[in-house]
Order: C-alpha cells, then sequence, then structure tokens
C-alpha cells in the first residue's frame, strides 16, 4: 500500500519567529484546513526541523497529529510524537553524552542560554542591546577560540546564535528516520516543503523516490535556485510565503496530474 508522506520544515514555512515573520490569520485557518484535509484523505504528516524537541508537542498538538518520529535539531535528534521521548541520532550520542555538556559547563555563567537549549544544539540569547553579527563575532568567537574542543564545534548565526556540531544537518540522520518511521522508498510517496539552504540535503536524499518537492514563496536564494532546477520542483510564487505558500504548494501537489499517475492518488 502507498503511504502519502508530507515532511514539512517549521520555520519559514508554518513557524516563525517574533520580529522577523508576520502571521496572517486567514492564511494560517486555510493552511490547517488543508492541512487537515491531507490528513483526512490518509496523508500523513512528518516534521523535519532545527527546533528542540521540548518544542514539538505543542505543533503536534496544533497539527492533531499523534504519531511518528521527527527530525529534530537538524538532525542530531528524533521526538517521538506518541510517547513525547526523544532519541539522539547514532551520530551525536558521544556529542549528547559528554562534548555538549562539556561546552555548555565551559560556558556557564559567560552567555545566557536559550530556553529550549536540548541535546545537540546550544543556543544562545542575544542581549537586546547587541547586534547578533556583532555579538557572535566579539563575545562568542574569543569563547570557543579558547574552549578545547572547539574543533568539534561551528558557530551558526541566523536568527539565533548557535553552537552546532561540524557537519550537523538532516541528511546525516537520514536513513534512521526511514528507518524509524517504517518509509518505503520503493512503495510510498513524498512531497517535501521547505526553505531554507541546510533543507537541499533532504531534498537530494528524495530524489531517488517517488517525490516532489516544494520551495515557498520567503525560501532562501539557494534553496529556491535548486527547487527550480530539478524536474520534481514546484516553487511558490515569490508574492506569496509562510502559510500561503504552504497551500499553494498543497493544492499543486494534490492536483499534479503527473503526481497521481505515479501513485499519489
Amino acid at each position: 500500500m502507498c503511504r502519502k508522506i508530507l515532511l514539512l520544515d517549521l520555520d519559514g514555512v508554518i513557524l516563525g519567529m517574533t520580529g522577523y515573520h508576520k502571521r496572517n490569520i486567514n492564511d494560517l485557518s486555510d493552511a490547517l484546513f488543508i492541512l487537515e484535509k491531507w490528513q483526512k484523505s490518509s496523508g500523513e504528516i512528518i516534521i523535519t526541523t532545527n527546533r528542540s524537541p521540548s518544542e514539538m508537542q505543542p505543533i503536534a498538538y496544533l497539527l492533531n497529529i499523534k504519531e511518528g518520529y521527527w527530525i529534530t535539531e537538524n538532525g542530531g535528534s528524533f521526538y517521538n510524537v506518541a510517547v513525547g521521548s526523544v532519541i539522539v541520532s547514532k551520530h551525536w550520542i558521544q556529542y549528547a553524552d559528554e562534548y555538549v555538556p562539556n561546552l555548555r559547563q565551559y560556558l556557564k555563567g559567560k552567555v545566557e542560554f536559550h530556553p529550549s537549549n536540548s541535546l545537540i544544539r546550544t543556543m544562545i540569547i542575544t542581549p537586546t542591546s547587541t547586534e547578533i553579527n556583532q555579538y557572535a563575532s566579539e563575545k562568542i568567537m574569543p569563547l570557543m577560540t579558547g574552549y578545547k574542543h572547539s574543533e568539534l564545534f561551528e558557530l551558526r548565526v541566523s536568527k539565533i546564535v548557535s553552537i552546532e556540531p561540524k557537519k550537523l544537518s538532516k541528511e546525516t540522520c537520514f536513513e534512521e528516520f526511514i528507518t524509524l518511521n517504517r518509509l518505503d522508498f520503493e512503495k510510498d510517496a513524498f512531497f517535501f516543503i521547505a526553505d531554507s539552504v541546510r533543507d537541499i540535503g533532504i531534498a537530494r536524499k528524495l530524489s531517488n523516490a517517488n517525490s516532489q518537492i516544494g520551495a515557498v514563496g520567503n525560501s532562501s536564494y539557494e534553496f529556491a535556485t535548486y527547487v527550480r532546477g530539478i524536474q520534481n520542483g514546484i516553487c511558490a510564487p515569490a508574492s506569496t510565503s509562510h502559510h500561503a505558500s504552504l497551500v499553494y504548494l498543497l493544492r499543486c501537489f494534490i492536483n499534479n496530474p503527473r503526481a497521481y499517475a505515479r501513485g499519489f492518488d
């Protein structure tokens, strides 16, 4: 039996951060309606995100999802929706057990940790009086230079400052993800919606499957360019973003004759 799997990134697709993203209540209602319609037609939803497992329970409730293993911490861990537990990816067990606790002990008292920190990514709050890139370069980088395991980590700056293991990515845990969710590349149909250059790896992993890749209108230039360049890619109009893009892409996906022919009906 063919399973219909919708893989969703969160930030920039159905979630945002205060100060960066605006919410349109009508677009949100439309998005929740079409996601529910998808589920009622036996479609499944699985999340792949940079966010921590501790943030997942309200999202599962919002989307009315009761089971599945979600990629969290950009591939560092999995969230088990059914019981609310966390599994560390086998690639990062030593980090969770040793290196990350050691890093946080080193940084304790020197920085303010974000409350959603979990097992792999160490997120740091930027003082409101300081610009985020300036804080990262003038405060965090010098601290990391003096840390004995600094070669194992890298500093990432986007909407928040994050210290992560080098090579941390969603594709490093992809085989575990497939196994945990009992997905079948030979039979199942996938539709992946995302927005970031960091999502290209997952898109490539899906290239040999029965899949389509969607880029929201507010995608990064790199991700949108990648999706435009592949046969199974769909880009939402740049005039749409977040929930409006999600609705647009799902309608394209559901109504795509080629998709139906390949088993999406």
